[in-house]
Order: C-alpha cells, then structure tokens, then sequence
C-alpha cells in the first residue's frame, strides 16, 4: 500500500510502517483462520488419523515458521512431528519435549518461550537455543499431551497470538483424536455384529463355516495386490464378508439339500444377492460396499444374476468377490461333494475366465497364489504332508 504524493513526513512514513505491519498481521491470521476452517472438515472420523495430524501440524508449522511442530498424546499411542530441515532428529525432537513437559506437567499453562534466560530455565544450553511455543492437549476434559512447536532462526518473538493459534489448534486436534476413537469403536462394535449375522448364517450349513472369513481374506489381499485405495479395500472388505447375508432368508432344506436343486430351489437361491441387499441398505455407513454384495453372482459374459450385467458395468468389488467366492467354493467341503485341490480350483478358474469371471482380476489372483501360497488351504497341505 503506498500513500498520495505529497505525504513524505516521518511521521506519515510511520503510519505507513504500522500499516503494512496490520496488513502483515492479518494476513498472518487469515491463514490461521483458513487452517481452523480445515481442521474442522476433518472433525469427521478420519481413516488416517496419523496422515489428517501429519497434514495440520505441517500447516501450522509454515504459518508459525517452525523449524519443528510435535504432537504427543502418550496415552493414546501419538508422537507426530513434522520437520522443516535435517537439524533435529526423532531422538532430538523425543529428548527436547521430555524437557518441555516435565517442567510443563507442574503447572499446565500455556507457555512462550522467546529469550535466553527463560530457555535454560528448561535445562537447556545455550548453543541450543531456539523460541517455542507449548499448549496443553486435552481429551475428555483431561491432561493428555501437549502441542509445541519450535524455532531457532525466528528474528521475531513469538506473540500471544500465535500461542491463541496453537491453543485452538491444539482443542480442534484433541476432537478429532476423540471422533477418531468412537469411530472405532463403533466400527468395531458393527464388524462384530456383522460376524454374529454371518455366523448365524454359516450356523445353518456346518459345511460352510469360515466361508465368508475366507472370502474376505482372499478379496483383500486381491484388492491390495491391485494397489486400490485404502477406501476401496476396506469397502471390498465389506462386501466380501457380508456377501451372502441374504442366505440367511434361505430354508435350511434347500442350502443344505445334498442332491441337484430343483427349477425352483434354483430360483430361492439366486434371491440371496438381492435380500442381501436389502437388509444391508439401511446401514448407511455400508453404501459404498453394496455393489458387492448385490452383484456378486454376476457373470462376465453377462449370464449371471440378478441383473444380468456384463463386464466391467459389474462393479469392481462383485468381480473381486467372484473369484475369491469360486475359489473357496471349490477347495470347501459341500453337502453334494468334497472339497477339491488347489490346482484343480486354479485349473476351473482358468477355465471360466473370461466368461464367468474378470481375466484380469484371475491373473491378479494367480500372481498372489505365487507370490503368496497361504492361500492353499491348511487341510490340503496336511494332506500333502501326510503324502511324503
């Protein structure tokens, strides 16, 4: 900002140095504004908590000029830090805050520490030397860790700005660390009641328990080997274990009738996709993965059910789901026949790719039975063992 001509005075030139310095100073705390607003769109339950508390402490480091931001909550496992050089190390960064916070555990409160004689009052050296800020984080109303952040070249001293920055910053963190562990928990609590609903199913047909738990471990490791997106595994992960929830509206007569299905038992079966469906779609938090589970009996030639759908207009979970389902379908024992081999499983599964099932996704699959050959079931390698 400049001023009109004909203001030149010392006294002008002042005003225009307290000027630029409130231009300075706002800009400064309309980027820390920016950040809270962020930090708020991530008071969602974050996946990655470790990656969401990397990503903000690195913004408050550039907005704060740090040399060094960390983040310890002991309690809860947390020890981020983001660096802006190679000065400090893990062990610098870990040994400077037990300094900080056995002095600040005593009293609690807020600290800036900006000159020399406050610095080595931590039992700091003078060679050492730097300017820090520390805030207490707190969850559930609770002493938990703190929030510091350090710099050695700052010309400026920090401000009691800056400490009300990393205040807020430090409570926005603490909910997110608390959303992140009721998340979990209350992920936890649905996988279990998941497992109850499929071993209520399972319950109904001795011969295929551990199917959907077999199903899943197989999809996942397919969906990892594929390099998809920590989303998409864990919605493939879903899909995979809950894929035949809708047998659980199936008589026990026709899923464990060990003769030929008659025109009509046929049909009963091919509802379970669909009822599978239907009693997952009000689980919200489910959406995602229901393509999977809707068309997993889908065929890639366009043959299978419900839909009739064809290739990759099949969703990408449903054609994961497909193979892993075959290949443990073959190597399980059944009311109708015994298990078979993994080789002769591989050997069907190569037969029906293209048709039945994705080439590609079988091409996935046999580079993981290369790579990984747990996947050959523990009776057969007893059997095998038995053989030599």
């Amino acid at each position: 900002m400049s001023l009109p001509n004909g203001y030149n005075t010392e006294e002008d030139n002042t005003l225009q140095q307290e000027v630029n310095s409130l231009a300075s100073e706002l800009s400064n705390r309309y980027e820390e504004l920016n950040l809270i607003y962020r930090v708020c769109d991530n008071v969602t339950g974050t996946k990655d908590l470790a990656g969401t508390i990397k990503d903000i402490i690195q913004d408050a480091s550039n907005i704060l000029l740090g040399d060094a931001i960390i983040l310890s909550v002991p309690d809860k496992g947390i020890f981020e830090y983001v660096l802006d050089d190679d000065k400090y190390t893990y062990h610098d960064l870990f040994h400077i805050l037990e300094k900080i916070t056995y002095k600040y555990s005593s009293g609690k409160t807020p600290i800036v520490v900006n000159n020399l004689a406050e610095f080595k009052n931590y039992g700091f050296r003078t060679r050492d030397r730097f300017k820090f800020i520390t805030t207490s984080v707190r969850i559930k109303d609770e002493y938990k860790g703190v929030l510091t952040i350090l710099n050695d070249a700052q010309q400026k001293d920090y401000s009691t700005g800056d400490l009300k920055f990393l205040k807020v910053l430090a409570a926005q963190l603490s909910i997110i660390i608390t959303d992140n562990e009721l998340y979990q928990n209350l992920k936890d609590f649905l996988l279990n009641l998941v497992r109850s609903m499929v071993s209520a199913i399972e319950a109904k047909d001795s011969y295929t328990r551990g199917h959907s738990e077999r199903v899943n471990s197989i999809s996942m490791v397919i969906a990892r080997t594929m390099g998809l997106s920590d989303k998409d595994v864990e919605n493939t992960s879903w899909a995979a274990i809950l894929h035949d929830i809708g047998k659980i509206g199936i008589p026990e007569s026709v899923l464990t009738k060990p003769g030929r299905l008659t025109e009509g038992e046929c049909a009963i079966i091919m509802t379970h996709p669909r009822k599978g469906y239907e009693i997952l779609e009000p689980i919200v938090q489910l959406k995602d993965a229901l393509p999977g589970v809707l068309y997993h009996q889908e065929k890639y030639d366009g043959r299978g059910y419900p839909e009739g759908r064809k290739g990759e207009k099949i969703p990408l979970y449903a054609r994961i789901i497909a193979v892993a389902d075959m290949y443990d379908a073959i190597t399980s024992s059944r009311a109708y026949r015994a298990r078979n081999t993994h080789v002769n499983a591989m050997k069907e599964i190569e037969r029906v790719s293209g048709s039945q099932l994705d080439p590609m996704i079988v091409e996935i699959f046999k580079e993981v039975c290369d790579s990984q050959p747990d996947f050959i079931r523990e009776e057969e390698k007893q059997d095998e063992d038995k053989k030599n």
